[in-house]
């Protein structure tokens, strides 16, 4: 935590093996969950945020999946979120 950019080479290469895609490209993902209110919750947020922001990330997921311009939620009835 803390070091988004030392979490960029484990995506990359998850971005690689077809195993890991598949949870690598869902994590990349949009996410409007609630955040705890405590500044670690704040703080991991702001990191996964930064990661899913990063065009070097985001160029090499786009051969594999795309990122969706919406959450998962956003489907969900409004009384379940």
């Amino acid at each position: 935590m803390g070091k988004p950019a030392e979490a960029e080479a484990p995506l990359l290469k998850a971005f690689a093996v077809p195993e890991e895609r598949t949870a690598a490209i869902g994590f990349m993902q949009p996410d409007d969950s609630p955040v705890i209110p405590t500044a670690y919750a704040r703080k991991r947020r702001a990191d996964m945020d930064t990661l899913r922001g990063n065009p070097r990330l985001l160029a090499a997921l786009a051969p594999f999946g795309r990122i969706l311009p919406f959450t998962l939620s956003d489907g969900a009835p409004k009384t379940a979120k």
